[in-house]
């Protein structure tokens, strides 16, 4: 988890502005060190526990939350969206500190800027979204939440001006209502959904390293509301690259 310098926290009490890396993990209630987590990992008993059960005691456990309400999404795993209160108690009994990546833009496929002017799509996109960060503010505790992984990077690639690309935000986020209806208009009211609703969560976005030049993709960020987050997440490797390397699975093949 690297951070950038964000221009303010949005003026919300208990949301400090991060600017160091160190700030991060201090906020986290960690020590100012480098962090280890891990997660969408099963125990035995098919929990999402694995972590827990390795002898030590990690920094981080997280979780991708996908889908959307009402269409078999995350909200509707269990009563109200509890999933997530779920995961952080588990979480914090374990002395961890719970991380979710929202992956909710690839309900109806992945790069489909088309459900950006849906309705039927983008209603119950922001209904998951503020329940995400209700139920973290049940859970009263630091956790962080890691915005929608590749889609900054697929926006990008279809305009290079966040502004340009068209995105129903006013008309389902009213806490939104002077932000403009476009993708920075979203970006932006996600951040301002987690400083209002539960301040103490450590908000950030994906920087894809395929989107394009790291300066692009740090000015897309940026427009898109990263300028006032708290950190920037990154793929380091391949989940799968052993899988890969070594090429006997035919569903693991890369050509060399």
């Amino acid at each position: 988890l690297a951070s950038p310098a964000p221009s303010n926290a949005q003026g919300t009490a208990g949301a400090t502005t991060i600017v160091r890396a160190a700030d991060v993990a201090t906020r986290l209630g960690r020590p100012p060190r480098f962090l280890i987590g891990m997660g969408n990992d099963l125990a035995s008993d098919h929990s999402q526990d694995g972590a827990y059960t390795l002898g030590v005691t990690l920094d981080l456990h997280y979780a991708y939350l996908v889908g959307l309400p009402g269409q078999g999404g995350w909200p509707d795993w269990n009563a109200g969206g509890t999933f997530v209160n779920i995961l952080t108690d588990s979480a914090d009994a374990h002395g961890v500190v719970p991380m979710f990546t929202l992956y909710s833009m690839a309900a109806w496929g992945e790069a489909n800027m088309s459900v950006l002017t849906n309705a039927g799509y983008m209603g119950p996109y922001w209904s998951g979204a503020r329940l995400l960060f209700q139920r973290l503010a049940v859970f009263g505790k630091p956790a962080v939440v890691h915005l929608e992984p590749d889609f900054w990077a697929y926006a990008q690639r279809h305009n290079g001006n966040p502004a340009a690309i068209p995105v129903r935000v006013k008309a389902h986020a009213p806490e939104c209502s002077d932000l403009p209806d476009d993708l920075t208009g979203m970006g932006r009211c996600l951040v301002r959904l987690a400083r209002t609703i539960s301040p103490r969560v450590v908000i950030g976005f994906h920087a894809s390293s395929w989107a394009g030049t790291p300066q692009a993709t740090a000015a897309y960020l940026n427009a898109i509301g990263s300028s006032d987050a708290d950190i920037v997440v990154v793929e380091t490797l391949d989940r799968d690259a052993g899988c890969f390397e070594e090429g006997r699975d035919p569903n693991c093949q890369r050509g060399g």
